[in-house]
């Protein structure tokens, strides 16, 4: 019963909410089952001491990523990109759990692109062949390359942008508002 003499207590949590980083893998011989371990990353680097909840600490140390992957999707024979998995990471992409997935296949070609959610920040993409980088690119953050890698991970945000001669801008909110309403009445999205 509420009443005078009743206390509440209210705590307030904090949790922080990491950036979520997409990343795009390719296995140039589109063999699934390889690109199927990506789904866990303790598939691949697996924690000794606990392999089902590895603490968070050690997940930064040898994945390079704060948890699991997460929104793993699976795209086979897509006419220009292939085959090729898709899924988020927290904060950062996980190259150390892909250069030991290339290593423990060593004659498999992966193609690799990641991106931020802040888009044009954190970005790139790569070869890799026997766990050894084979053509490296990160992308300056802000520079329009980086930007259009952000449009091939996240192509609803290209909306959100104009080109510009140093790069993309980001259009104003309702301007960017009711190009999507328009858009969406028109079908197209």
């Amino acid at each position: 019963p509420r009443g005078a003499d009743t206390l509440f207590l209210f705590l307030k949590l904090e949790v922080s909410m990491p950036n979520w980083v997409s990343n795009i893998v390719h296995c140039y011989d589109e063999h699934v089952e390889t690109l199927l371990l990506l789904r866990d990353f303790s598939n691949i680097v697996p924690c000794p001491e606990n392999p089902l909840n590895p603490p968070e600490e050690w997940c930064l140390n040898h994945w390079g990523t704060k948890w699991n992957a997460v929104h793993f999707r699976l795209t086979i024979g897509h006419h220009r990109k292939g085959t090729y998995v898709q899924f988020d990471t927290a904060w950062a992409h996980p190259q150390a759990v892909i250069t030991a997935l290339s290593r423990r296949f060593p004659r498999r070609h992966f193609c690799v692109s990641y991106a931020d959610e802040e888009t044009g920040r954190n970005c790139g993409r790569y070869l890799m062949k026997g766990g050894i980088l084979r053509k490296d690119g990160d992308f300056p953050a802000g520079s329009p390359a980086a930007y259009e890698l952000a449009f091939e991970h996240r192509p609803h945000k290209r909306i959100e942008y104009v080109p510009c001669t140093d790069g993309y801008r980001r259009r104003p909110r309702e301007e960017s508002d009711q190009l999507e309403s328009l858009l969406i009445e028109l079908g197209m999205i």
